[in-house]
């Protein structure tokens, strides 16, 4: 498995409840699908929203491209995964906490802080 960043993949989230994954459907518009982007195993950081509610965290891509499993490391239900509805959108990111990890890599190699 290998952390992977993909251009423009935003998509329909339709899973329902708090489950330990979540299915995505077509592109929002303009858009590209999951699949387009990613293969099995590649893991991802995702911002999901809907209505207000939202979930940051990171995954791991599966199902032919279609679904990521759920790592929550913010939301607006005190951190923990929200309650879907079938009416959710995804977009494939780099999260605070992933962006944070990587420049303490960088400071890491560079001998010193950033």
């Amino acid at each position: 498995m290998a952390g992977k960043a993909g251009n423009r993949v935003y998509v329909n989230v339709t899973t329902l409840g708090i489950g330990s994954s979540f299915t995505t459907a077509t592109a929002v518009a303009g858009f590209r699908t999951l699949a387009s982007a990613f293969n099995d195993g590649d893991i991802v950081e995702y911002a999901m929203t809907e209505g207000a509610n939202f979930e940051d965290g990171w995954g791991v891509v599966g199902a032919a491209g279609t679904t990521i499993t759920r790592n929550v490391f913010d939301s607006s239900n005190a951190g923990a995964a929200i309650n879907l509805t079938g009416n959710a959108t995804a977009i494939i990111t780099l999260t605070a906490q992933g962006a944070q990890s990587l420049f303490a890599l960088i400071a890491q190699r560079l001998g010193g802080g950033i």
